[in-house]
């Protein structure tokens, strides 16, 4: 059975949010499967005048034809696709002669609010159906999914983004009261509240994008600077690294800190990749996959970190260093991506 994926390729330098979706593009063309160009994505929000949308329908026109014109194999896409009437109706027509597989990255309506969320959510399920197989990020989204009207038989669980990388000496990490967190500090809104507070008690290293020096009040958290996606993972200093979001120290909460109830952070997969234990909220998630592999700890509140480095010892931590390194040249080399590409190839080929 040949098998196809749509092509979106971008590069937003040192903004990872695009990481994820040009690694697993990266590893289909490692597969050296038959590859169809999407000419309706551009990147670029500064390019979305008249010009961009004639660009985006022409483009969108081509992959309608270029995925009809497919008579029978499987064809791997990333979601959130480019949404329109054009493409969900190629979808239609090629759900009909081959096997659609989705890689979710996001489930826009999880993280919409909630007087907004069923309907949204009545629309992704609706998109989400034409496909053959899904592959999800853990079974928490699975059953959310399922729960509002998946249909689709077969769904594997990606468990953890893998994080390709430069294979290299993994940094050598001692334990220390030192935490970091890297991401997009603009979204990072609990960050004001921690920065209020007059003990901190521990040292927090910011790395990334949006970083804006009038917010952080407190000589305990340090800006360490932005880096592209592939050279963060080799300059991150400190012996944690956090998963925290939305406006509160106390909870996850809002609709970035609901999200991670169903969701596997990408910046979990970045401290992976950079052999570096975690901290993150209980109720996230990903909270079951550290706590089984045994590569961090879990807190209900930013306010227990203090007392968690007061009873953690060498040895405990030293079994998260061992448990990290062993994950982190899996997630480097795309062992996650690839077992679930696998496993849904298995099932779904005839």
């Amino acid at each position: 059975m040949n098998i196809y994926y749509i092509s979106e390729f971008s590069d937003r330098g040192h903004n990872a949010g695009s990481k994820a979706r040009n690694d697993i593009e990266k590893m289909f063309e490692d597969f050296e499967w038959r590859k169809i160009n999407n000419n309706a994505i551009v990147s670029k929000m500064s390019e979305r005048n008249s010009k961009y949308f004639a660009k985006s329908f022409i483009g969108a026109l081509q992959l309608f034809f270029k995925i009809i014109a497919i008579k029978k194999g499987v064809i791997f896409c990333q979601y959130p696709v480019v949404k329109g009437p054009i493409l969900h109706r190629a979808l239609n027509i090629a759900k009909k002669k081959n096997k659609l597989c989705f890689i979710i990255h996001d489930i826009d309506a999880l993280r919409a609010p909630k007087e907004q969320r069923n309907n949204l959510l009545d629309n992704e399920i609706v998109l989400l159906n034409k496909a053959s197989a899904l592959i999800v990020h853990n079974n928490n989204m699975r059953e959310v999914l399922e729960g509002n009207g998946l249909t689709v038989k077969v769904v594997e669980e990606l468990n953890l983004f893998d994080y390709l990388a430069v294979k290299s000496t993994p940094k050598p990490r001692e334990i220390s009261r030192t935490v970091v967190y890297a991401g997009n500090l603009k979204k990072g809104s609990f960050l004001d509240e921690l920065s209020s507070l007059k003990e901190l008690n521990f040292q927090l290293n910011l790395y990334g994008s949006n970083f804006d020096s009038n917010r952080i009040q407190n000589e305990n958290i340090v800006y360490k600077g932005s880096f592209a996606p592939n050279e963060v993972v080799e300059n991150l200093d400190g012996s944690f690294g956090l998963v925290w979001d939305g406006p509160s120290i106390e909870t996850c909460d809002g609709l970035f800190g609901e999200y991670t109830r169903y969701n596997n952070p990408h910046k979990l997969s970045l401290y992976v990749a950079a052999g570096l234990p975690v901290i993150v909220w209980s109720k996230a998630a990903i909270s079951k996959f550290v706590t089984e592999n045994n590569i961090g700890f879990t807190i209900d509140s930013l306010s227990e970190i203090p007392n968690r480095f007061n009873d953690l010892d060498d040895t405990s931590y030293n079994e998260y260093i061992k448990n990290i390194n062993n994950l982190r040249d899996k997630t480097r080399s795309g062992f996650y991506t690839e077992k679930a590409i696998v496993q849904v190839i298995e099932r779904i080929e005839p």
